[in-house]
């Protein structure tokens, strides 16, 4: 759901959220006849989630935080390192290693 909450944490059949990111990219290089790009990022994941659609009863409201280091290869290959936080896991960090950017 947000980067710095445990997977699974929040269940529910109605959900809203959002992922909010600011990018700058900041490297340009190549080696090995490649090229590659260093992108750094900062976050903000938003959601509230509810256990029926109709009519919630219980919901609850999540939010998380961070920073990430993006590799991209040729333009269409991305390596995500991220790092997030959240007070609702009392600021503990998650860290994520992904393929490809979420937009």
């Amino acid at each position: 759901m947000g980067r710095g909450i445990r997977v699974q944490r929040y269940l529910g059949k109605g959900r809203v959220y959002n992922q909010s990111e600011l990018r700058w990219r900041f490297l340009d290089f190549e080696g090995f006849d490649q090229r590659f790009a260093l992108t750094t990022a900062g976050f903000v994941d938003a959601a509230i989630v509810s256990d029926e659609l109709a009519a919630p009863t219980n919901t609850g409201a999540a939010a998380g935080f961070g920073g990430a280091l993006r590799l991209a290869w040729n333009e269409n290959f991305i390596v995500r390192f991220d790092v997030g936080f959240s007070p609702i896991e009392n600021m503990a960090p998650s860290i994520y290693l992904l393929i490809g950017n979420p937009f």
